[in-house]
């Protein structure tokens, strides 16, 4: 489970599919989990026409993004640098690869962080006995999309799983689909495609 992790992850991202591979990053960090970001394929992206803004994808994720090409092995010496680090770290392609001051944790619609705070009071106790710290953030947000062994891993009681199916319900209700299945995706997917839109140039094929 992601939730008895520890360490830092490297999270390669594909440059040329970039949207995608960020649902995966927007996950990482709910779970607290110390990313650091590496957006590959930056050749081909550029060949094409594009262009990828890593300090604004850095400023918008919180957290390092170092642009590389694997292939050529450009800039990986950075993205090494960035990996083993807490510190600043330049970015020799003439970017910077550093992390902004706040942690990355994506904020949703107010509707569901309101529906994310009440699951969270719910599962509090089971949060501290399990000792998950910052990661009951994921949880909720786990049990908010209708996570089915999450409850059983917490150790949830049957009341507790009434309130968060309750709460969930209220919830959907108040998102634009009213789909409890969907709710949760669907914000990560707008928060991705506002921040393409400030970060990334489609190149030609696009």
């Amino acid at each position: 489970y992601l939730l008895e992790f520890e360490g830092r992850v490297v999270n390669v991202l594909d440059g040329t599919n970039l949207q995608r591979n960020l649902y995966l990053t927007l996950q990482l960090l709910e779970l607290g989990i110390p990313v650091v970001a590496a957006v590959n394929m930056m050749d081909e992206v550029e060949a094409d026409g594009g262009a990828i803004r890593c300090r604004q994808l850095s400023e918008g994720l919180g957290i390092p993004v170092i642009p590389i090409s694997a292939r050529r092995e450009q800039n990986t010496q950075s993205l090494l640098e960035a990996a083993l680090s807490r510190e600043e770290v330049p970015d020799r392609s003439g970017g910077r690869g550093d992390r902004p001051a706040k942690t990355g944790r994506p904020a949703y619609a107010p509707w569901l962080e309101t529906g994310r705070r009440r699951v969270e009071a719910v599962i509090a106790p089971a949060a501290r006995k399990l000792k998950l710290g910052s990661r009951i953030r994921y949880c909720a947000l786990a049990l908010l999309e209708g996570d089915q062994e999450l409850p059983g891993y917490l150790g949830l009681t049957p009341d507790e799983r009434e309130q968060i199916g309750r709460i969930r319900t209220e919830t959907a209700a108040q998102s634009p689909t009213r789909d409890p299945d969907n709710m949760v995706a669907q914000q990560r997917y707008r928060y991705i495609e506002e921040l393409a839109r400030r970060a990334v140039t489609p190149g030609r094929s696009a």
